[in-house]
């Protein structure tokens, strides 16, 4: 059982989720603004040059001593993206007290430890330390080109880019722009971004809120936190209506050990309750092993080596990809074809209903007990108003009826097929 509690301490917001069930005490910082992709790049380096060094703690052999010094606890960057947000974040693990044999409060100085690794960085000549940036370029180099070499991501991110007519970029930034970094420019991009941005600071664990409250405060009071521009909007997120367009077909010739097929199906109307509908759909066609595709494709027909499907209620998308052979294409095709314009004429089965519901209230509870995944629903459900509250999740679900969700899905139509194969191949110009 979780029990949330939200406090506006100055710019920061602190939320304290208590979970009895774990072990350990999980404290992020979340630093939010709105994708600006020309500065991607620059932002996404800050939380990896932080998470190095702090004032207090000038060199990485320090703080990693520091870190030995609490129990082995971990602090790691993550760049991630919600809606059009970008989301830097300082994330850490640290055991609880309650089951160590020690005296001294490692939670409180653990949370005091991350703020200041934000808030009161090393620096050198009022900048960053130009070696710390070095050795970051070439963090942020391997991950850029490990994020440039996976066929899976670059299917995927292009056929997503082919719906949203927008030109593809990861989260991280560009790799070429790299080089243009170095610590001078980065500092004054880190000062401009604490004035632009909103803080958001979680604890999570078994946890007692009002000493983790005043031991924040204590913390804040001797930091200096700028002041802010106005305060990131929250996407309220109308319901949308797309005009019906022709379908896409993109053909990607490359010289790949495996040919993938992405499909993404659009909504023409999408607002607020496109979030229970997508997923009961996402798991009755390819989320389970009892979904449509993995029956149809995998057990019947031994087709495809993997499937995949992914849904994103703010942009009304389903997307499904498949690892396959090329001379199944066609067959393939015809197959995921022919179970969609089922589903959307006659509807999913009693049965398929049932299990869907109770499969989406499984994952959904598995994810609730995970605190990375809970503060990311917490989060999005902040920014996004298509995202449901995590309290009110399973009733929104299970308050569905097999006719609503019939209905919602004659808003469903295919909008791009992309293939990436290494022969040109002839693609289904009639997918409904």
């Amino acid at each position: 059982m979780q029990h949330f509690h939200t406090y506006q301490l100055g710019r920061i917001n602190l939320h304290i989720i208590e979970m009895n069930s774990i072990q350990t005490v999980h404290s992020s910082f979340h630093i939010v603004q709105p994708i600006n992709t020309r500065l991607l790049t620059h932002n996404s380096f800050i939380p990896y040059v932080l998470s190095n060094t702090s004032r207090l703690y000038p060199s990485q052999r320090e703080l990693n001593n520091k870190l030995y010094d609490l129990y082995g606890v971990t602090i790691s960057p993550r760049i991630s993206t919600i809606a059009n947000l970008h989301i830097l974040s300082l994330q850490s693990v640290i055991p609880n007290i309650l089951f160590l044999n020690v005296l001294n409060n490692t939670i409180d100085t653990m949370n005091e430890l991350l703020l200041r690794l934000i808030f009161d960085p090393h620096l050198n000549n009022n900048s960053f330390d130009s070696a710390i940036v070095k050795n970051v370029k070439e963090t942020m180099k391997n991950e850029l080109q490990a994020d440039q070499s996976s066929v899976s991501r670059h299917a995927f991110e292009q056929c997503i880019q082919t719906v949203k007519e927008t030109t593809s970029i990861s989260k991280l930034g560009r790799l070429n722009e790299l080089e243009l970094i170095n610590h001078e420019i980065l500092y004054k991009r880190y000062i401009r971004l604490l004035k632009t941005s909103d803080f958001h600071l979680y604890v999570v664990g078994n946890v007692q809120t009002e000493t983790i409250k005043n031991q924040i405060e204590q913390v804040l009071a001797n930091l200096v936190i700028p002041d802010r521009h106005p305060s990131t909007n929250v996407i309220q997120q109308k319901d949308v209506k797309q005009q019906k367009k022709s379908l896409n077909i993109v053909k990607d010739i490359k010289p790949v050990q495996q040919d993938l097929i992405t499909i993404a199906m659009r909504l023409n109307t999408y607002g607020k309750n496109s979030q229970i509908m997508l997923d009961l759909f996402e798991w009755i066609f390819s989320g389970s092993f009892n979904s449509r595709m993995y029956a149809k494709l995998r057990e019947e027909n031994g087709l495809a080596y993997y499937i995949k499907g992914w849904t994103d209620e703010y942009a009304g998308l389903y997307v499904i990809q498949l690892g396959i052979d090329r001379k199944d294409l066609t067959m393939i095709l015809s197959i995921i074809n022919k179970e969609l314009e089922d589903l959307k004429t006659n509807g999913s089965t009693e049965q398929e209903f049932i299990d869907a519901k109770n499969g989406l209230v499984n994952r959904f509870m598995k994810s609730s007990s995970h605190p990375k995944e809970l503060i990311d629903k917490h989060l999005k459900h902040i920014y996004v108003n298509t995202q449901i509250s995590p309290f009110e999740y399973v009733k929104q679900l299970m308050d569905v009826d097999i006719a609503t969700f019939k209905q919602f899905l004659t808003f469903l139509r295919t909008d791009t097929i992309y293939y990436l194969g290494r022969e040109d191949v002839e693609l289904g110009e009639d997918f409904t």
